[in-house]
């Protein structure tokens, strides 16, 4: 399962989080994965020009991974609050 929220500060961004389960010896566990990143969204969004959609884009899929870009293991306050 994979869920977004978007950015209220950023609307370019998303928080986006990873659920699936996997197989274990006694079954399965739960794995919980999230990230802050660029919106893959195609339409342009507001207050944004092609030039930046395309830019979004183009890093959304293509991500330098640890950067102010792409933060792996960001999650909003509230998953964590969740998942704690």
């Amino acid at each position: 399962m994979s869920l977004r929220k978007v950015d209220p500060e950023n609307n370019q961004k998303q928080y986006h989080l990873h659920y699936w389960l996997e197989s274990v010896e006694e079954g399965y566990e739960a794995q919980l994965f999230s990230h802050h990143e660029y919106r893959p969204d195609i339409r342009i969004l507001e207050g944004e020009t092609l030039a930046d959609a395309i830019e979004r884009l183009r890093t959304h899929y293509r991500p330098a991974w640890d950067t102010d870009e792409y933060v792996r293991g960001k999650a909003d306050q509230t998953v964590r609050e969740l998942v704690e």
